[in-house]
């Protein structure tokens, strides 16, 4: 490409674009900007504190919630798990089993009930069931447990938030965070438990525990606001049962404030700033911050909002020097000529604006108009000749693979059967070559299609014992000029890859409006789309086949026809393609097109 040389334009013969707005932006700032600057100064500093009480109080409010959401699953899996509950009875009567055989029974409903109903609850960690010692809480006699437990296990083990309930429902026990007691995990989780009374005196005790998410949270919001984040759980005689600094250690009590817990008010105690949220629970739950990094934050903020007032500052002088002559005639020139590329018009223009900087733009985009040119022929060409090399490639995978297929076959004949029928399979066997390979049928429509589908299945029939099912409308759709070898690959993967010797195989060919719909769908073995999506490093055969028929399909139809696979594991495969049948298909000279 030859280059385009610009004109120079001499320093000093016109003004520059910056020399000018600078004595205007001089003249007007010196004025405005100390008026501005104390009025934004005052302003922001009556809202800067809401601000940050604000941030404190949804950061405070979104952990409470969800540690409120895990209490109450926890609860919901243990109201489940008490008599006269469906899980509960089936405790009570794998308690009460005295045969040995009833007792098996009993615990294999009892633990796929309990398997069922932790599907529900997908953060449930472990489900214990088991008899108390009396006044201790350690494990006297285990019912159930899916999990291994760790040794040494006791309820009086774990800080305890708040106990309530009754005997009829059961004494129930809320526990702050703590490491998961199962042996596998060492999350930090929150734990319920519930005590209840059964009809034989014994006493049953349930513990559940579910992952918590409050860490990750308070992680993640650490590094969004910038500052640390430190989470306490205090009991409602105000003693800390659960802390994540170690400032405040578990057992202590902590400091209550005049007012603390009146509002979404930020406290201070020491050096830290801290606000209070009371769960529906009855406990509390406290989220502090360094003062240090909280009064950071507030200076950080300032700072912001300085620069983003000094900005606006800025363009707003701006703006006002747009107006004049000197902005609003090139700029609007300047749109002109990208609506002009937007639309594809390349067409060079000149523009004689007396600013050096502008009129160096204009120059420029004439070159870019030329570079865009010689870009998109190129493109064009490329795309071409990649489309091309990806269909021969693709094309010339799938014959000899189907050939070998069929001689194998052949083969297998030969030895087992020792029949004619090797004539008529071999003559069989060279049509599909022959047709595949465009020596047969040069002009492929949809009939030709079907007429080559069917010869390929009566191949495989020679050799596999499955059922094939045709219902194809007859009519002159049949010969509408269409893509050559698209239906065949897709009975290759049914008969070869999916379906057993005993399966089914139904074709069905359908006029639709202006469009035919072709579906084959067997009864085989199935796959899961997503894991056997086209992709060439797999290395699939299904894979090479369904890619040839999505790559012809457009290449030949232009985007205009359609290829849909929906399949599952054990329940079969189907494949539907929809093709147009108007005769502009828009289809280039392509591997088994006539055009």
């Amino acid at each position: 490409m030859k280059k385009l040389v610009l004109p120079r334009i001499l320093p000093g013969t016109t003004p520059t674009l910056k020399q000018r707005l600078a004595l205007i932006l001089v003249i007007c700032s010196l004025l405005s900007v100390i008026l501005m600057i104390t009025v934004s100064y005052l302003a922001m500093q009556a809202a800067e504190k809401t601000r940050i009480e604000t941030i404190l109080a949804g950061d405070i409010k979104q952990l409470s919630e969800q540690i409120d959401s895990e209490y109450t699953e926890l609860l919901q899996i243990s109201q489940q798990m008490i008599p006269p509950s469906i899980v509960g009875g089936m405790i009570q009567s794998y308690i009460q089993a005295t045969d040995h055989y009833d007792r098996i029974a009993h615990l294999n409903n009892m633990t796929s009930t309990i398997a069922a109903l932790r599907f529900t609850h997908s953060d449930s960690s472990l489900v214990l069931c088991f008899e108390p010692n009396e006044g201790e809480g350690d494990i006297r006699s285990s019912y159930y447990n899916n999990l291994a437990v760790r040794n040494g296990f006791s309820l009086n083990k774990h800080p305890i938030l708040r106990r309530t309930g009754i005997e009829e429902s059961g004494f129930l026990t809320f526990y702050a965070m703590h490491t998961s007691d199962c042996v596998i995990y060492c999350k930090d989780t929150v734990s319920v438990s519930r005590i209840v009374k059964m009809k034989d005196g014994h006493s049953m005790a349930i513990y559940l525990e579910l992952f918590s998410k409050v860490p990750l949270m308070l992680e993640t919001l650490t590094e969004l606001r910038a500052m640390p984040y430190f989470w306490l759980q205090i009991d409602p005689d105000g003693v800390i049962q659960y802390s994540s600094h170690e400032a405040f250690p578990v057992g202590s009590s902590f400091p209550a404030q005049e007012g603390d817990g009146m509002g979404n008010s930020v406290y201070m105690l020491d050096e830290y700033s801290y606000m209070r949220s009371e769960s529906k629970y009855g406990f509390h739950n406290i989220l502090l911050v360094p003062k240090s990094n909280y009064n950071k934050a507030m200076q950080f903020w300032r700072g912001g909002v300085l620069m983003v007032l000094v900005a606006a500052i800025v363009f707003i002088f701006f703006t006002i020097a747009m107006i004049f002559y000197l902005i609003f005639r090139p700029m609007n020139i300047l749109r002109q000529e990208i609506a002009q590329v937007t639309e594809g018009d390349f067409t060079q223009s000149k523009h004689n604006i007396r600013l050096q900087e502008f009129d160096q733009l204009f120059d420029s985009i004439n070159v870019m108009k030329i570079q865009i040119q010689e870009l998109l022929v190129t493109e064009r060409r490329q795309e071409k000749e990649k489309m091309q090399l990806e269909l021969d490639k693709l094309y010339y995978q799938i014959n000899p693979h189907f050939l070998m297929n069929a001689l194998n076959t052949v083969h297998w004949m030969a030895v087992t059967n020792h029949q004619p029928d090797i004539k008529r399979f071999v003559h069989q066997l060279n049509y599909i070559l022959g047709y595949s390979l465009g020596k047969t049928n040069c002009n492929a429509t949809l009939f030709t299609e079907v007429m080559a589908l069917k010869a390929y299945v009566e191949l495989q029939l020679c050799r596999y014992d499955f059922k094939v099912w045709y219902d194809i409308d007859e009519g002159p759709y049949l010969q509408t000029p269409c893509a050559r070898l698209i239906l065949q690959p897709i009975a290759e993967n049914a008969v070869c890859h999916n379906m057993n010797h005993l399966g089914n195989l139904w074709v069905s060919v359908h006029h639709e409006e202006n469009h035919a719909e072709v579906v084959i769908r067997d009864d085989g073995l199935g796959f899961s789309v997503d894991s056997a999506r086209i992709s060439e490093d797999r290395g699939l055969k299904r894979g090479i086949g369904l890619k040839y028929v999505e790559l012809i399909l457009q290449s030949f139809y232009g985007g205009r026809a359609e290829l849909q696979v929906e399949s599952a594991p054990e329940n079969g495969t189907k494949v539907t393609i929809r093709i147009p049948l108007r005769e502009d298909t828009g289809g280039e000279n392509v591997p088994g097109s006539d055009y």
